[in-house]
């Protein structure tokens, strides 16, 4: 609710969340991520998540599917981009069955989520046609005619969240949260989500956020939670505060490719219970050397 202090610690934030849920990751690749929230969704051993991917994605949902956090995805494109062309916590669970995936290209996880924000069953769309999505995801699109030319169209169903996870530059303790660079599908996603939880580098005065008002992605009727996570994307890029870090990254990558990745969820998820210690694990003069220098 608007006007309600929604701060709270990121462990209470992701406790909200139940097995089972269907849960929306924010951010474009390398950029923006919720990787402090993915993290503590490892750590408190979430199970049977069905995870859409509101753009495309990397280090986020293969963290959950390497802590075996996932069990169905909607997917269009997973990768670290020059670091690694596909990522391998994700390809093992799809090629052993472990994970289910509603493959699509990136207009159908719009149409999907424009049907959800609209509160409507499906959306039509030009996107996919000619593909063969609907042979192997008939549950998901649907060839349709249009009732009025008469022109085949993809009937993309709702693709409703329980709940959205967004990693921001700031946000206000109500929820109202901005990014400085690019938002990619993180309003659309928030929109559609019967629930946002917010991870941000900062929480600032209301007014600060109101002062920009075409920087807000999120808007606090449907906020459940503001949690203050400094670093909260890292390894991946905060637009405005820090790059990505391509040393962790390949870390990353040569762990979920070996035998070596247990290992280490051991050293940074299960034996990190906060974002302190994680930041301890990686080593603080890793953070220092990302910094790009605070907004003027």
């Amino acid at each position: 609710m608007a006007g309600t202090n929604k701060v709270m610690s990121l462990k209470e934030a992701i406790s909200v969340i139940p097995d089972g849920a269907t849960v929306a990751l924010g951010g474009f690749l390398l950029q923006n991520k919720p990787m402090a929230a993915t993290r503590e969704m490892a750590r408190q051993r979430k199970r049977g998540l069905f995870v859409i991917c509101a753009a495309p994605s990397s280090l986020d949902i293969d963290l959950l599917a390497g802590a075996g956090c996932v069990a169905r995805a909607v997917v269009q494109s997973i990768s670290a981009e020059r670091f690694g062309p596909t990522m391998p916590n994700f390809r093992k669970g799809v090629q052993d069955g472990t994970i289910e995936i509603v493959e699509c290209d990136q207009g159908m996880v719009v149409a999907g989520l424009t049907a959800a924000k609209k509160g409507v069953p499906f959306i039509p769309t030009m996107a996919g046609l000619g593909g063969d999505f609907p042979k192997v995801n008939p549950d998901w699109f649907k060839i349709m005619q249009d009732p009025f030319f008469g022109e085949p169209t993809l009937a993309v169903r709702a693709m409703k969240p329980d709940f959205t996870l967004i990693h921001t530059l700031l946000a206000d303790s109500e929820g109202n949260a901005q990014h400085i660079g690019w938002p990619a599908n993180d309003r659309l996603a928030c929109l559609a989500a019967d629930r946002v939880i917010v991870t941000t580098e900062e929480v600032v005065p209301r007014q600060v956020v109101a002062a920009q008002p075409t920087r807000t992605v999120t808007f606090a009727y449907n906020v459940a939670a503001v949690a203050a996570v400094p670093y909260g994307a890292y390894p991946t890029a905060c637009q405005g505060r820090y790059r990505y870090d391509e040393e962790a990254i390949r870390d990353y990558i040569a762990a979920g490719r070996g035998l070596a990745f247990e290992r280490y969820l051991e050293k940074h998820v299960y034996g990190a219970p906060t974002q302190a210690k994680y930041m301890e694990s990686i080593g603080i003069g890793r953070f220092l050397k990302v910094q790009t220098g605070r907004e003027c």
